[in-house]
């Protein structure tokens, strides 16, 4: 399975001055015993503005500007790496070794990212305020189809990510943020920097796209690089999992106990990890840390899935990534696990457009369910392009209001005549919900005309009988019809209605499980009529039955 890469690197460093400028060919005569290093970043042979270059060890940032050019002076001799981060490319990162009175230099080479995922951001500064601890950003899809990630923490003082999980239509875009624990900052600022890992859970996508985020300050905490072993806990996707087992080899039932008994990270409700879960531990045992030497096996870990009867579990072996099963009495060694309240998102509902004119319309929604946590945003999206609208590429409008229920705006300067396509949406930290999509046309309120048919439809049906109409019933109704100030409405001919039929989108307002009469007469002595849920004729030899009418009327 391919996938999706997002790094989050934070460091808490004594940063540099973040621009991005030139440097001399040799560091300054007061700094003979100090190294430097300089460079480029391009892209098809163009400087690139506003890439972040993350130098370690060390934690300095530089921000390249319009000519893409960077450089960090003043540094100690030794092995460096630099890393270059820029939106809607992929990630690049280079080793250099530097020595004393020496300036090198680095030119990094970018490639746009692959894949369908992307995300709107290359940097974040959290920056020294100590009350700036959430930010976020945006993970969106522009590929065909839709998109599953999940995100791995190995950060102790990234104390929060939402979502941890999710998915991302195609054409649309889900919002992330991020929390920090600014008190579980290392007290050595060098050492602090640590990953978000986002990865497609999507067979076949093979996005990648890295985002870089800096801290100033420190804490309290314990180094949080990759090195785990100071950290009570990792996050991946949703899932908290412990960096050190429980115990060594344990019974079932005393893994269990053990578990549940556990207070770590101020969590009290960590249990055994089931035998999926278990999985997601063994594919990321790397990123999580803390196992132990298995090349003489006490390799099996308990998880809380039971195999057959009451007395069989299933365990995982983390040596060969096999499953099996065994008596509860067995020993096997224990990793606790847990999850936050499962996010939802809310339920949304476009309903149909109202008071349609030339240039105006009044958009209709309803939300059934708020999420968890409650929406914190709702509205309209709505496109003359695309059949289904994102509030990332097409027009929004906010609706004010909280709760469950129906909410409504009202929609000016439209373009008459114009198919306009729109959904409703609310937004909470699981992502964008919408609803389906509801087509509306401008023009007229009470009427659309239908040039290559030659003829001028009504909007509603002739009557809202849900019974309906008889023939004669209906033709009267139509004949009737003074709509629009017309007074030669008659009910539709059968080629007329396949056409209505072929329209009935951009006219609106059909039942789709109706059969609408016709005024022309059946080979059975009746009136055909037109079934609008199989698109198919039917003969009747008495004008008896009730079916519904639309009026048209034929252009001059």
């Amino acid at each position: 399975m391919n996938r999706l890469f997002i790094y989050i690197i934070c460091v808490v460093a004594a940063m540099l001055p973040l621009c991005g400028c030139s440097s001399s060919d040799e560091p300054s005569p007061d700094d003979a015993n100090l190294a430097a290093v300089h460079g480029s970043v391009v892209i098809d042979g163009e400087p690139v503005n506003a890439a972040a270059i993350l130098l370690t060890p060390g934690g300095g940032v530089k921000i390249t500007g319009s000519d893409g050019l960077y450089d960090f002076t003043g540094l100690t001799p030794g092995k460096y790496e630099l890393k270059v981060f820029k939106e809607g490319c992929q990630t690049q990162n280079s080793s250099i070794e530097l020595t004393a009175g020496r300036n090198e230099e680095l030119v990094f080479t970018l490639a746009k990212s692959v894949g369908g995922l992307s995300i709107n951001k290359s940097y974040i500064d959290m920056g020294s305020n100590e009350s700036n601890n959430v930010a976020g950003f945006t993970i969106k899809n522009e590929g065909q189809g839709e998109i599953s990630w999940d995100i791995t923490n190995a950060a102790r003082w990234i104390t929060k990510v939402e979502p941890a999980t999710g998915s991302s239509p195609a054409g649309g875009a889900t919002a992330v943020s991020f929390t920090i624990d600014r008190s579980r900052l290392s007290n050595t600022s060098t050492d602090n920097y640590a990953t978000l890992l986002v990865r497609s859970t999507t067979q076949g996508d093979g996005s990648v796209a890295e985002l870089l985020v800096t801290v100033f300050g420190t804490g309290e905490g314990t180094n949080t690089t990759n090195d785990n072993s100071d950290t009570d806990y990792v996050i991946v996707g949703d899932l908290y999992v412990q960096t050190k087992d429980m115990s060594n080899e344990l019974d079932w039932e005393s893994a269990k106990l053990l578990c549940e008994s556990s207070i770590v990270g101020n969590f009290d409700d960590w249990r055994l990890p089931t035998i999926e879960e278990l999985a997601v531990i063994y594919n990321n045992k790397a990123a999580i840390g803390g196992f132990i030497d298995m090349s003489e096996g006490g390799s099996d870990y308990w998880s809380s899935s039971l195999s057959s009867g009451s007395a069989y579990y299933y365990f995982l072996d983390f040596k060969t990534g096999r499953q099996s099963s065994v008596i509860k009495s067995a020993k096997c060694r224990v990793r606790a696990v847990r999850k936050d309240a499962e996010l939802e998102a809310p339920t949304v509902i476009t309903l149909p457009v109202t008071d349609i004119s030339e240039t105006t319309a009044v958009l209709h929604g309803s939300i059934e369910s708020e999420g968890n946590p409650a929406y914190t945003e709702r509205g309209f999206v709505y496109s003359t392009v695309f059949t289904s609208p994102t509030v990332e590429s097409d027009e929004k409008i906010i609706v004010d209001g909280t709760g469950i229920g129906e909410f409504f705006a009202n929609l000016s300067g439209l373009t008459t005549e114009i198919n306009y396509h729109v959904r409703a949406f609310a937004t909470n930290s699981k992502g964008i919900t919408y609803g389906e999509t509801v087509t509306f046309r401008t023009g007229n309120p009470y009427y659309v005309i239908l040039e290559d048919a030659g003829i001028m439809v009504q909007r509603y049906d002739i009557s809202d009988n849900e019974e309906g109409l008889t023939w004669e019933a209906a033709n009267v109704l139509c004949e009737n019809s003074i709509v629009g100030g017309y007074t030669d409405w008659r009910l539709p001919t059968i080629d007329e209605l396949a056409t209505l039929y072929v329209e009935r989108n951009n006219i609106g307002n059909f039942v789709d499980e109706y059969r609408y009469w016709s005024g022309t007469k059946s080979s059975k002595g009746g009136y055909y009529s037109y079934d609008f849920f199989a698109g198919e004729i039917y003969d009747y030899s008495s004008s008896n039955y009730k079916r519904s009418a639309r009026a048209v009327r034929s252009l001059p």
